[in-house]
């Protein structure tokens, strides 16, 4: 069995072990992240606020051309979007969490 040596172990790869992780080794100290995932970053930015406010943004932009009058532009047709359609377009809008 192959011996380590480290100051510091973090488990987990979202928001928290991130910010933990660079602060003690910015600091120094010899550092291991653990992930079980492929990617870090965690269910914030794969799952909940990042792609969220993504989908909230997107339809905010929709609604605000489609009443485009009202900001004293000229008016703009616009077909209906399929939202669930758009959302899975970005990267990470196809992936479900598998859970723990």
């Amino acid at each position: 069995m192959a011996a380590f040596d480290f100051d510091i172990g973090i488990i987990g790869g979202g928001a928290a072990g991130l910010t933990v992780a660079s602060g003690s080794a910015q600091l120094g100290a010899k550092t291991l992240l653990i992930e079980k995932e492929k990617e870090l970053g965690g269910d914030c930015l794969h799952f909940g606020c990042v792609p969220s406010k993504t989908l909230i943004k997107s339809a905010h932009v929709y609604h605000q051309m489609k009443h485009s009058s009202r900001y004293g532009l000229p008016a703009v047709e616009l077909p209906p979007v399929d939202f669930r359609k758009h959302f899975r377009s970005y990267p990470l809008g196809d992936r479900h969490h598998s859970g723990a």
